[in-house]
């Protein structure tokens, strides 16, 4: 089972795509955080599904169709999108959304998550940035340790259990579901897609519609994109 970093490394490689039938980036800044307190405390997060295309297909992120074998996202682009942005700080190659979150923090004390408040964050000692964390990793963090307030330098110390619970989001195990079938044709795999995407956050008519056009009009996306801006 592929770990959350290596999955990360396929995507900044170009090894792991997203096909351009897909819907862009929709998770709202609840979904991320109750996603990312679920990957904190180790709890299932639902599985991958790769398909291992034998054929040209229109990918997303300015790559134009290839022939030979490329591997596809159908299902979990939600998710590695946020865990792209939490621990790179980029949106990854293939993004297409309204907003990314770059401005979650973990409270070492009670192991809550939220979004960075001024108020009651802002000089608190508690308090730790998400993005930060993960974009450096605990090794990192160790070393930069003096480089913190006194009263953080305590805390974390105090909670290097949780900080490295936290850190073990780098090596969290997706399981993966291939579909490898080299009959299946682009119109199958857009019903599967649309069948397992119904389980998550709801495709809108719009989506279905696109992803339909998207399997006679490859370019179907990028034109009205294009034409939108």
């Amino acid at each position: 089972m592929p770990k959350v970093d290596e999955l990360l490394t396929d995507i900044a490689q170009g090894g792991l795509r997203l096909p351009e039938f897909q819907r862009g980036y929709v998770w709202n800044r609840d979904q991320v955080r109750t996603y990312v307190e679920s990957l904190y405390r180790g709890h299932p997060t639902g599985q991958l599904l790769i398909w291992h295309a034998y054929g040209p297909v229109r990918t997303r992120g300015g790559r134009s169709e290839e022939s030979g074998k490329t591997l596809l996202l159908l299902d979990g682009q939600q998710r590695l999108t946020t865990l792209y942005a939490l621990v790179k700080g980029v949106p990854p190659p293939f993004y297409e959304g309204e907003n990314l979150f770059f401005d979650l923090w973990f409270n070492v004390v009670d192991e809550a998550f939220s979004y960075f408040n001024k108020a009651t964050m802002d000089g608190n000692p508690t308090w730790f940035s998400v993005h930060e964390f993960l974009r450096t990793g605990m090794n990192q963090f160790l070393d930069d340790l003096p480089k913190l307030s006194e009263s953080q330098q305590e805390l974390a110390q105090k909670s290097l259990g949780k900080l490295n619970q936290l850190d073990k989001i780098h090596s969290y195990s997706y399981q993966v579901d291939d579909l490898k079938d080299e009959k299946l044709t682009l119109d199958e795999v857009v019903e599967i897609f649309n069948r397992v995407n119904s389980k998550g956050t709801p495709l809108s008519r719009a989506d279905l519609a696109m992803a339909h056009i998207c399997t006679f009009w490859p370019d179907a996306r990028h034109v009205i994109r294009e034409f939108l801006k």
